[in-house]
């Protein structure tokens, strides 16, 4: 489960706000409950960075759409062998999570810009 909080970790340090030489605040839990593990990761994200939670979404809704998380896995890695270098970004974190430790992701935004992604798997 440590890709698990460092995937999310990585995402909210690449996009959570940070205006001119602020600390950036990022809470992360990792929560043990049973056989459940639960990471949640928090930042307040920025305004420049709202385009970000529509690829948040639209990534989450293309994994769910894969009854393998193998194949959306499969999918996505031949897609980045197709794309261009330079383009500083994979978007393979959070099909990891999912394909990897067969966790289920998903998001909220707060009022005040927060947001909070968690991870929940089963574990043995």
């Amino acid at each position: 489960f440590t890709m698990v909080a460092c995937e999310l970790a990585e995402n909210a340090l690449k996009y959570a706000e940070s205006p001119g030489n602020q600390k950036q605040n990022i809470h992360m839990s990792i929560i043990k409950d049973g056989s459940l593990l639960t990471v949640n990761v928090h930042s307040r994200i920025g305004t420049s960075n709202q385009h970000h939670l529509q690829q948040l979404d639209k990534t989450l809704q293309w994994v769910r759409g894969f009854q393998d998380p193998y194949q959306a896995y499969l999918e996505r890695v031949k897609e980045i062998s197709q794309e261009l270098m330079d383009q500083n970004k994979s978007g393979l974190g959070l099909v990891r999570i999912v394909y990897e430790a067969r966790a289920t992701i998903d998001f909220i935004v707060g009022e005040d810009n927060t947001l909070s992604v968690s991870a929940v798997a089963q574990i043995k």
